[in-house]
This record gives structure tokens, C-alpha cells and sequence, in this order.
């Protein structure tokens, strides 16, 4: 029975080779690069010296050379004779009307146009920290004011006290979106371009904010 025998034997060799094999030849996949994850807008831009770097560094910039041309005229829609606001917080409302004191002519067109403009970008601002006020326009909330403003605030995070812009316009935000979101140049009312530092000024007056 010498054959039985031998087989035998490769059998056992076979089993002994077998669990002297590693487990898993595949390393683990490395970490990522510094340990964390490329950090998002907020997060660069959640400190004061942050942003004072950001200003830093768009002043220091190239203005882009090639910008887009506005258009050089287009068809102006009548502003409306009255507008109706309806406070978000208590939910008054109040009626103003052109022409009827203590409105100005200019009031009915903010309440209808420029106040849902400045809503819908507000959220398109790439921090949490920068917030509207348009409770001047509430004659409950804010009885007495003659000629009410949309306010811009500011809570730059660890900051006790924020900044507050009152008079502002939808442009405003939109500068204010593009400096955040970090573009080279700013888009005007009528699509023209401009190079965003030429904005530093009123970007700084915006986000009180000074290098």
C-alpha cells in the first residue's frame, strides 16, 4: 500500500501550506490627505481672519480681462402704485401706497420688487451667518418709521455683536454672494461685468470688514 501512503502524505503537506497562507494580501486604502476632507466655503470663511485673507487676496488679484458687456438699454415696467407687506413674524400687514405719506414713491416698488429679490438671494449666500432684517417695514413690529430699509446683518461666528447695513439692495447681496462664492468679477444689473475688486470698498462696508 505504498500509494495510499503517499497520498496521505501530500494531503497533510497540502493543509500545512494552507493555513501557513496569509489572510489578505490587499492593504488598507490610505486616509485622506492632511487626515480631513477639503474644506467647504463656510467653513474657510467662518472667522474674521478669514475673510479679512479672502479681501487680502482678491486685492492683491488680476482683474479678469475679458467681461461681459451689459445691455446698453432695455424696457422699464412701471413701478407699482401700492403694494401690500405682510410681516413673516407676526403676520401684519401693512398697505403702502404712492404718494401717501409717509411712503415715498420709491416704497411700493421695494415692497413688490426689490424685498422678494433680496429674499430669494439671501439664500443663495454661501454662509449661514448673513441674514436679512426687513422688519422696518412691519408697521407692527416697527410703528413710526417713515421710511423703512431692508438691513443687512452680519454674525461673523465667535462675534458678540453684528454688523448691521441698513439701505441695502438686491446688488448689494449679489456682491456679497460673489465675494463668498469666490468669483473674480461681479454681474451687474443689466448682465454687465466688473471686476470684482473694484467692489472692495462696498464689500468691506458690507461684511464691516477691513484689512
Amino acid at each position: 500500500m505504498p500509494w495510499v501512503i503517499a497520498i496521505v502524505a501530500a494531503l497533510a503537506l497540502l493543509v500545512v501550506l494552507a493555513g501557513c497562507r496569509p489572510a489578505s494580501t490587499t492593504p488598507p486604502p490610505p486616509p485622506p490627505p492632511g487626515g480631513t476632507a477639503e474644506k467647504s466655503p463656510e467653513a474657510s470663511l467662518s472667522t474674521r481672519e478669514g475673510i479679512i485673507e479672502r479681501l487680502k487676496l482678491l486685492e492683491k488679484s488680476e482683474p479678469p480681462k475679458e467681461l461681459k458687456r451689459g445691455a446698453m438699454c432695455y424696457d422699464m415696467a412701471a413701478p407699482p402704485s401700492t403694494a401690500d407687506y405682510v410681516c413673516p413674524k407676526c403676520g401684519e400687514k401693512t398697505v403702502y401706497a404712492l404718494g401717501e405719506p409717509p411712503a415715498s414713491f420709491d416704497l411700493p416698488r421695494r415692497v413688490e420688487w426689490e424685498l422678494p429679490a433680496c429674499r430669494r438671494l439671501i439664500g443663495q449666500i454661501p454662509v449661514a451667518w448673513v441674514t436679512l432684517d426687513e422688519s422696518q417695514f412691519c408697521g407692527k413690529c416697527s410703528p413710526g418709521i417713515g421710511a423703512p430699509e431692508i438691513v443687512l446683518v452680519v454674525r461673523i461666528p465667535g462675534e458678540a455683536e453684528p454688523h448691521r447695513t441698513a439701505g441695502i439692495r438686491s446688488d448689494d447681496l449679489v456682491l456679497v454672494q460673489e465675494f463668498l462664492s469666490g468669483a473674480d468679477r461681479h454681474r451687474g444689473d443689466n448682465d454687465g461685468e466688473s471686476p470684482m475688486k473694484s467692489h472692495l470698498k462696498r464689500i468691506e462696508e458690507l461684511l464691516g470688514v477691513k484689512p
